[in-house]
């Protein structure tokens, strides 16, 4: 118990990307990363010291982001025209700025799936077997998820995709074969 009270605050800004990223907004964001703290802490009997903290706490969250979807699903929503506007603040030359926001404009277009394991592998640096647990799916498919996801990214930046043949719709080469944390 004690270890995950003294290293959970150091995993609050990996909570707090990772759940912008799920939510697309910032006040989801935040409620979200203080739901997955005190379900940590409340079951930190079941932590397993052997696991890492992060894919842990990810789990828990990525959980309660999915349960929160299934409650509104049966709800109807109160406000359908509030729209915030999360886009992360950047310092930095112009070029820079119009990549990042292509990027991400790329990165939302892709399917929930594909844009959950480019997260937590590329972003957050997971192992293919944390992502796994985390997301409670077998390690082909995150490997496979995550050559999908690549593929998308590169042709929706207009990128030639490492790897790949044109035309292909298949990897040239298997995913284990490149570096994780590399589009």
């Amino acid at each position: 118990m004690s270890i995950v009270r003294d290293h959970i605050c150091d995993e609050i800004p990996h909570l707090k990307r990772y759940a912008l990223s799920l939510a697309r907004d910032m006040a989801v964001a935040e409620d979200l990363v203080q739901d997955c703290v005190l379900t940590a802490i409340d079951r930190s009997d079941q932590y397993r010291p052997e696991m890492a903290l992060r894919p842990w706490l990810f789990a828990i969250l990525r959980n309660s982001f999915f349960n929160q979807i299934r409650r509104r699903k049966r709800q109807p929503l109160l406000d359908e025209d509030a729209v915030h506007d999360n886009s992360p603040v950047i310092s930095g030359n112009q070029e820079a700025i119009v990549e990042l926001g292509e990027l991400q404009s790329a990165l939302d277009r892709l399917s929930p799936e594909h844009r959950d394991i480019v997260w937590m592998v590329v972003v957050e640096g997971f192992t293919y077997e944390e992502a796994s647990h985390t997301m409670g799916i077998p390690v082909g498919t995150v490997r496979s998820r995550l050559a999908r996801a690549r593929f998308a990214l590169h042709r929706e930046l207009g990128h030639p995709a490492p790897g790949f043949s044109s035309g292909s719709r298949a990897p040239a080469q298997g995913p284990h074969q490149e570096e994780a944390g590399s589009l």
